[in-house]
């Protein structure tokens, strides 16, 4: 899809003889024009999270603040030097938390950690493409789990002092899929982004905390 536009509607229809396409209507936000194409392939990439869930936490329905899912998260400008609870750590949390961290205060709640990893490698080569190797790969099926999770936790503590943050999991980095994010780092470092625990409840100004620390927002 072209930049600045947005999906109307898809239709399969027949456009030769045998031959299946899709006709994409679509909206240009440029010059509220409506686009008509059509395509031989459409690839839908909703991902398995495309419906949003909010917890139920107790006494979410007496806070008085504004709640909303991260699929509704557009921009920032909205949250100006506001107080911020991003709960979750997931890809989706971490782009927010350190997207709002530029313009208010931002607490990032987690129940367990993540390990973060960057989206370069060695060389500046994308993470994804030297990590899922043909050799990565063999030599992932030929050491023991225990030292391939050691020597990764390594290389990610290099980056990263998961402990220090207030991010390292129980799981090991094998376990569940990771946080990749180059931002959220320095974002902590600086105190922008403060790592909390899991949220016990709510009350109508703030939250308790699992550590039974109470905060305002």
């Amino acid at each position: 899809m072209n930049g600045g536009t947005s999906s109307v509607s898809g239709l399969c229809i027949l456009v030769f003889v045998g031959v299946g396409c899709w006709e994409i209507k679509s909206l240009d936000h440029r010059n509220g024009q409506e686009l008509v194409e059509v395509f031989n392939f459409v690839l839908v990439t909703v991902g398995h999270h495309g419906n949003p869930n909010i917890p139920n936490f107790t006494g979410l329905d007496r806070f008085k603040g504004e709640v909303i899912h991260s699929k509704e998260f557009k921009h920032a400008l909205g949250f100006v030097d506001k107080r911020v609870c991003v709960v979750g750590i997931g890809n989706s949390g971490g782009d927010i938390a350190a997207e709002l961290s530029k313009y208010s205060q931002v607490f990032l709640s987690t129940r367990r950690g993540v390990w973060i990893r960057q989206r370069l490698s060695v060389a500046g080569m994308p993470w994804d493409y030297t990590f899922h190797s043909r050799f990565r790969l063999w030599l992932h099926n030929l050491i023991p789990r225990k030292l391939s999770n050691y020597i990764l936790k390594k290389q990610l503590n290099h980056k990263v002092d998961h402990d220090l943050y207030c991010l390292k999991p129980q799981n090991e980095p094998d376990a569940t899929h990771p946080t990749v994010n180059d931002e959220l780092p320095n974002r902590i470092a600086c105190g922008m982004v403060r790592v909390k625990s899991n949220i016990r409840r709510f009350t109508e100004t703030g939250k308790w905390l699992a550590n039974c620390v109470a905060l305002e927002l």
